[in-house]
């Protein structure tokens, strides 16, 4: 593991202050994916005939269905990704900044 130097902790803050609008796209972009795929869910239900049953199966299976449901999963992923970078980016710069308070006040050499 790299340590934690105030080059690190920089580029970390710098990410956080750069990626702002990424993280909030991919955030976004994931939303709208799951409001597609329910929309495609239901359109197919709607238009589907027999059972309530055999018609939720329908839509469940579709094949419209399934590609709204790889890009929800991917739009997703994209957004988790980009979550965890961002939380690992701020746990290096509170960990930076909690040892370069430690040293001001002594208690690290």
């Amino acid at each position: 593991m790299k340590p934690i130097d105030k080059e690190r902790a920089e580029g970390a803050l710098n990410f956080l202050i750069e990626s702002d609008e990424e993280f909030a796209t991919a955030k976004t972009e994931a939303k709208r994916a799951e409001l597609y795929l329910k929309k495609s869910k239901a359109a197919i239900f709607l238009t589907s005939k027999g059972s309530v049953e055999a018609r939720k199966a329908l839509a469940e299976t579709d094949g419209q269905t399934g590609m709204a449901e790889r890009a929800w999963l991917e739009a997703e992923q994209d957004y988790e990704t980009l979550k965890n970078r961002r939380d690992t980016a701020t746990l290096v710069w509170e960990h930076w900044r909690s040892l370069n308070s430690a040293r001001k006040q002594g208690m690290i050499v």
